[in-house]
């Protein structure tokens, strides 16, 4: 099975996976999971944002294809006229 980029720098930084979970309070298998890129698209990006910041390292670096995934959705919610709204600042609605 090919090394994921989390992996590889959780390993390193000297961490297990049981130290790792224990700085960031992510449970163990979501963290096994994403090392091993078994679902990891289904797991929720405040885990990967979470592992990020335990680990010190930007959260798109550390998962990459996030960056894009969240482009795509904010570029869907900004076609959205229902949801326009959360894109334009409180000064542009005077």
């Amino acid at each position: 099975m090919k090394e994921t980029f989390l992996s590889k720098v959780r390993k390193e930084k000297g961490l297990t996976l049981v130290r790792l979970s224990e700085m960031s309070g992510v449970s163990y298998g979501t963290i096994r999971k994403l090392e091993r890129g078994i679902q990891a698209n289904s797991i929720n990006f405040k885990f990967k944002e979470i592992l990020a910041r335990a680990m010190k390292i930007d959260v798109f670096v550390l998962f990459p294809d996030e960056g894009e995934e969240l482009k795509r959705r904010m570029e869907k919610l900004k076609k959205s006229p229902a949801k326009l709204q959360f894109f334009i600042s409180r000064d542009d609605k005077e």
